[in-house]
């Protein structure tokens, strides 16, 4: 199965991550795909195939794996969809055979820039190489201290934890 993740938020030095499956990502330099981040576990979450659909499963990280911002410990990863892992934000692409259909049997799915397609007659239209990628807004992005715990809510992992809205503090103060 070919399959990909596309950087739509956070930065980790590159636009666009083939994945060789099943890929496990996380701190450690021991992974599949390393995220140095202070959010993200040694060992944070694994990527495989299952019927042909990339499933996505928690690997009992601190802060959490999100799928279309909602926390999971196992789940399918539709394509086209948002995963969040510390402060990236990837969405995912592959041939996906669960695509919607519809009562019609047209086949539904959603590019990359957020529109429509539709192709009749059942077969299912494809990525082109050419379908641009549109950033995230900031409204859609989680701010880092949003991933943190209940109970590491007051640690700060080496990072500074003012509110994103605050002006930067004068370290001579």
């Amino acid at each position: 199965m070919e399959a990909k993740l596309i950087v739509v938020g956070g930065d980790i030095g590159r636009a666009e991550i083939p994945l060789r499956l099943p890929a496990t990502i996380g701190r450690s330099r021991d992974v599949t795909l390393t995220l140095p981040h202070p959010l993200v576990s040694r060992q944070h979450c694994e990527i495989f195939e299952r019927e042909g659909r990339l499933v996505v499963r928690d690997l009992g990280s601190r802060n959490g794996t999100f799928v279309a911002n909602e926390r999971v410990t196992e789940c399918v990863l539709p394509s086209g969809e948002l995963l969040t892992i510390g402060a990236v934000t990837f969405r995912a692409m592959y041939e996906d055979p669960e695509d919607d259909v519809g009562a019609d049997g047209e086949h539904a799915t959603v590019r990359l820039d957020g529109t429509v397609m539709v192709a009749p007659g059942g077969k299912r239209p494809r990525l082109r190489p050419s379908d641009s990628v549109v950033p995230l807004t900031e409204s859609e992005l989680y701010r880092p201290e949003d991933l943190l715990s209940e109970d590491s809510a007051n640690d700060t992992f080496g990072v500074d934890s003012a509110p994103l809205d605050d002006p930067p503090r004068d370290p001579k103060a």
